[in-house]
């Protein structure tokens, strides 16, 4: 099991979301440091996550192998504000497409937006309220309930 809490930071004063993980179960859980939205991808061999870089102002993602207990960091560029709140990371089924649903957009919904393969964010959506999933390579979503989209995969 992966999930995120808020922990308290005594160095920073104040509070910071991190990423524990478990088997499923809930015994000795471990802490993976800061970051927010987990994943399990390829097949539940790595955890990914996104983690703010308070050096660079930017968002990176973790690549945590869960065999290993090792991480690798993938470094983003774009204008993406996360740390308000992050709801959700996807990967498409090819692994080619990830997508970040952030707490800042319209109307108290979810912000969308896509890790390029250049490693730019690139904003689709600001007006998310859920994803339904992945169909045909492209991810279904709904904007306010009644209309639902897709974005590329």
């Amino acid at each position: 099991m992966a999930w995120q809490t808020v922990v308290d930071v005594v160095m920073h004063r104040g509070q910071k979301s991190h990423i524990f993980l478990s088997g499923t179960d809930g015994d000795n859980p471990v802490d993976l440091g800061e970051g927010q939205a987990p994943l399990f991808w390829r097949g539940g061999a790595e955890l990914l996550f996104v983690r703010f870089d308070e050096a660079t102002n930017a968002v990176a993602i973790v690549h945590h192998a869960i065999k290993t207990n090792s991480d690798s960091i993938q470094r983003t560029r774009g204008d993406v504000h996360p740390f308000d709140n992050s709801y959700d990371l996807t990967v498409g089924p090819d692994g080619s497409a990830l997508i970040l649903s952030t707490g800042t957009g319209r109307y108290g919904t979810a912000e969308c937006h896509r890790l390029n393969p250049d490693g730019e964010w690139i904003f689709f959506d600001g007006n998310l309220h859920a994803w339904g999933g992945w169909s045909a390579g492209k991810l279904i979503y709904a904007t306010d309930g009644r209309d639902l989209r897709s974005a590329g995969g």
